[in-house]
């Protein structure tokens, strides 16, 4: 996946935000690594760096918004334990298993649980969405 920044510095539209956020969905423990699985990892990834651009530069925060209006914030909280769970239960018997080609799904499924941690900073810091969730 590679990430293409338009003429305003975003990653994203308002637009692209708003169905992004409204495509996440949860997972089963079992389809981590999937290519559902990896799609729904990239949807987060491309909101949470757009998220952190949009807190750093101070500007409209409509990533945020996309999500409290689509009422993902539960559905990131799953994903926060889906992951967990997969690290605590499926991890440690493939850890000395994986081989080289299989070890980039690995270390994303690992990434996502830092990578959802992360929006969720940047979500919990408004005081809206502390008071809505």
């Amino acid at each position: 996946v590679s990430f293409t920044m338009d003429a305003t510095g975003n990653l994203l539209s308002v637009f692209e935000a708003e169905a992004y956020a409204k495509m996440i969905g949860p997972f089963k423990v079992t389809d981590v690594g999937s290519k559902a699985w990896m799609r729904q990892h990239n949807l987060v990834e491309q909101l949470n760096i757009q998220a952190h651009k949009n807190a750093l530069t101070k500007h409209d925060e409509f990533v945020v918004e996309a999500i409290c209006s689509a009422d993902k914030v539960p559905t990131l909280v799953h994903h926060l334990l889906a992951t967990e769970a997969w690290r605590e239960k499926v991890f440690p018997h493939l850890y000395k298993k994986v081989g080289s080609s299989a070890a980039v799904k690995v270390y994303i499924a690992l990434y996502h649980e830092a990578t959802v941690c992360n929006l969720m900073e940047v979500l919990l810091y408004h005081e809206n969405l502390c008071e809505s969730g």
